[in-house]
């Protein structure tokens, strides 16, 4: 199988990026950084979706979020190999879709059960390998063994063939193993341990059914009361339908006994015979006939009143009422701001202000007089004491006078306009009577017009009278709508009221009568002939109180007569609703235990189910621990020979001859014998670089030994080579390119300039130039 080409839409740094190998040797150069890891980790992706195996759930590995795209929301890629057939697989890792095409045949295998064999998560990689991802990286992909201390390099690699040579996989230890399925046999432990999750479970278990023994007990009185209810439910139907028949066959009684006595009127009536005598049947037909055109005509009459009712309403008197109640509003509106206005408040308040203003400049008078009482007495006392110069203080008085006279003026002029707007309020306030006078003469007109006692009355008679006008319009377009309606029922009732007019006509004329009132008086004139008339009135008293106002009809079920005891059946029917209430009581005290009994027995089957994969969770460890023992015995004696047989042919390829054969003893002790000192030599004492060529042989072994045509991927494999071992090396991956693909990836150009020199055919991929 090969890899054709790489083609990384948006996977990590790269975006839109393509890598076309070829069919032998392949390699890939880049510094560190430059996206080596990045490819070989998509390579991965692509085959086994970064999926963890587990068939319940999807679950990924920490790749799939660390390689998530820096730039985008994109996040796929595919791969194009060949393998007989050339497949293309694509797979978007964010909706985590796959397309998996067998290009060479067209068949579409994306939903091929072999895809989820060992994950819910589809891996073309089981298709085409048939083994999972951990087999996958441990068998394809070929790193370095350790980058450690000697020592470290060579207890690493002991330890992966001890694992290949008896689990057939250097990852899987089976002592470890098997110590890790002591582990959990220790932790399920056994029924007697009751700290063991079997302990547990058993003691848990036994308490159930303790509890559930005892609850039983209590079901067992709860299905006996169930029964007796369904007894007693039972009972009460049958009584039930008892009754209700019984009471059929009374009305049934009744009806058979009302038709006797009417068969013996009718026999009272034959013998009163005579030439024509209204006969009992014709009289009853007559009133039935009576009945029914009385009936028509009241339904013909309500008609024809549904369309006398629709008087023309009066459009004057509407529009009369109309004009006066906007007219009284106004009125009204009017009153109303008129009785805003408060003339009278504002003169009150007027006046106060001229009073006051009054008061002032008495106050300022008195003030001003003795304002000039005192320029008097300075003008005396400097002339006495000839001290003139106090004349100055008389010159501000002066100017006191003279500033305060303004102010009297002022005033007064304040009061000569207060009074005018008094004067002129007085007539405004005059006017305003007068309005209202004529207001009231107009309201009291309209009032004496409607014959109500106040304009609030008037207001609210005329209001109440337009809404019955607006009513019996919207009632004469309800009727007017109506009578179309009933138009044609009408038409249906005159029809049929002529037919019975016309039946009652023709009764009447067969006894020479005009008229229903002639009929009547006709038909007392001959029970009074006839001399069993108290009989006969006798009957139908007791046809009326056995009919108890029911209609005669109604009394007959057709049922046969039999004899049941009623009012026995009554009492019983009441003693059994009393019991059921009692049963029921008491079945719903049982039910709170019968829950929790169901409860009990829930948890009793789920943790016997638990405790059942358990035990067989156990009993498969313990098979699992022999089956270990038992496969690493048988592998180790088939594989080992075959391991260090191709192990040996490979290192002795690798080191020129120098080490051809290796020894793996019963130990997994490793020692190679050394050409050049004719010894075997143990591993612990051989360089890094020899280990990691040992390494090598044993991973190609294993794809050997596993795969017939796997391609080979080092990454990084030669870091610790010297040029010898590299060269070495490089001779055998071209030789065994001619069947299988080789890749290699480095961080340096020692594998390119060896292959120079050799002039090996390769394909050479930069991962700085993609």
């Amino acid at each position: 199988m090969k890899i054709n080409e790489i083609g990384i839409s948006n996977f990590g740094k790269f975006h839109n990026k393509k890598i076309k190998l070829s069919k032998g040797l392949n390699l890939i150069v880049g510094n560190n950084e430059s996206g080596k890891s990045t490819v070989f980790t998509f390579l991965f992706g692509m085959f086994y979706g970064f999926a963890k195996d587990s068939t319940k759930r999807r679950i990924f590995d920490e790749n799939f979020e660390k390689y998530r795209p820096w730039l985008g929301t994109d996040y796929r890629g595919y791969l194009e190999v060949e393998d007989g057939n050339i497949f293309r697989i694509e797979r978007d890792f964010n909706k985590n879709e796959l397309s998996f095409i067998n290009l060479s045949t067209g068949e579409n295998i994306s939903n091929s059960d072999e895809l989820i064999k060992y994950t819910k998560i589809k891996q073309p990689g089981a298709y085409l390998f048939g083994v999972n991802s951990t087999v996958f990286l441990n068998s394809f992909f070929v790193g370095q063994l350790q980058t450690e201390p000697k020592q470290e390099s060579y207890e690493a690699l002991k330890e992966k063939i001890e694992n290949f040579s008896t689990a057939s996989d250097e990852l899987v230890n089976p002592m470890k193993a098997i110590s890790l399925i002591q582990e959990q046999l220790n932790t399920l432990g056994k029924q007697s341990l009751s700290k063991s999750e079997i302990g547990k479970l058993s003691s848990e278990i036994e308490k159930l059914k303790r509890e559930i023994f005892i609850l039983e007990n209590e079901k067992s009185d709860y299905d006996d009361l169930l029964t007796e209810q369904e007894k007693l439910k039972k009972r009460q139907d049958f009584l039930k339908s008892e009754i209700g028949r019984a009471e059929l066959i009374e009305d049934q009684k009744r009806y058979n006994e009302i038709l006797e006595k009417k068969s013996e009127i009718a026999d009272l009536l034959n013998k009163k015979s005579s030439d024509n005598l209204i006969s009992y049947e014709s009289y009853e037909k007559v009133i039935e006939l009576e009945k029914k055109i009385y009936n028509i005509e009241r339904k013909i009459s309500e008609l024809s009143m549904l369309g006398s009712s629709t008087s023309e309403l009066n459009l004057d008197e509407e529009e009369e009422l109309k004009k006066d109640f906007a007219h009284i509003q106004n009125l009204n509106n009017t009153l109303r701001e008129l009785n805003a206005i408060n003339y009278s408040k504002e003169i009150e308040f007027i006046r106060l202000d001229i009073k006051n203003v009054k008061n002032s400049s008495g106050k300022i008078t008195s003030l001003i007089s003795l304002s000039g009482v005192a320029i008097v007495l300075i003008l005396i006392i400097s002339i006495y004491f000839k001290k003139y110069y106090l004349n100055l203080i008389s010159v501000g008085f002066g100017i006191y006078i003279y500033l305060r006279s303004i102010k009297i003026r002022m005033n007064l002029d304040v009061v000569n306009r207060l009074n005018t707007k008094v004067e002129d309020y007085e007539k405004k306030s005059s006017e305003k009577t007068l309005k209202k006078k004529e207001l009231d003469i107009l309201l009291d007109n309209l009032c004496k017009k409607y014959k109500v006692k106040d304009n609030v009355e008037l207001e609210q008679f005329i209001d109440s009278k337009l809404k019955t006008l607006n009513e019996n319009k919207l009632k004469t377009e309800l009727l007017n709508s109506e009578i179309e309606k009933q138009k044609s029922e009408l038409y249906t009732l005159d029809e049929e009221l002529k037919k019975l007019k016309n039946e009652q006509d023709n009764i009447f004329k067969s006894y020479g009568i005009e008229n229903i009132s002639e009929f009547k008086d006709k038909f007392n004139e001959d029970l009074k002939i006839i001399s069993v008339d108290t009989k006969i009135e006798n009957l139908e008293n007791i046809i009326n109180l056995l009919l108890e106002g029911r209609d005669f009809e109604e009394l007959n079920h057709k049922v046969q007569i039999e004899d049941i005891d009623t009012s026995s059946v009554k009492e019983e029917y009441r003693n059994i609703e009393l019991e059921l209430t009692r049963v029921k009581e008491r079945i719903s005290i049982v039910e709170v235990s019968i829950k929790k009994l169901e409860k009990f027995k829930e948890e009793l089957s789920f943790k016997t189910k638990e405790l059942d994969e358990k035990e067989k969770d156990k009993k498969s460890s313990e098979e699992a621990i022999e089956l270990i023992r038992e496969i690493s015995k048988e592998n180790k004696e088939n594989i080992l020979p075959l391991l260090r047989d191709s192990i040996s042919d490979l290192l002795k390829k690798f080191t020129n001859s120098k080490y051809d054969n290796i020894n793996i003893d019963s130990q997994f002790n490793i020692s190679v014998y050394d050409s050049e000192v004719d010894k075997y030599v143990k591993t612990s004492e051989l360089s890094n670089g020899t280990i990691d060529q040992i390494y090598l042989a044993f991973r190609i072994s294993i794809l050997n030994l596993l795969f017939e045509n796997a391609p080979i991927v080092l990454d990084d494999h030669f870091i610790q080579y010297d040029d010898n071992r590299l060269e070495s090396t490089i001779k055998y991956l071209n030789e065994i390119s001619k069947s299988k693909q080789v890749i290699i990836f480095s961080a340096t150009n020692r594998e390119k300039m060896e292959m120079e020199k050799m002039n090996v055919e390769y394909n050479l991929v930069n991962m700085e130039q993609i």
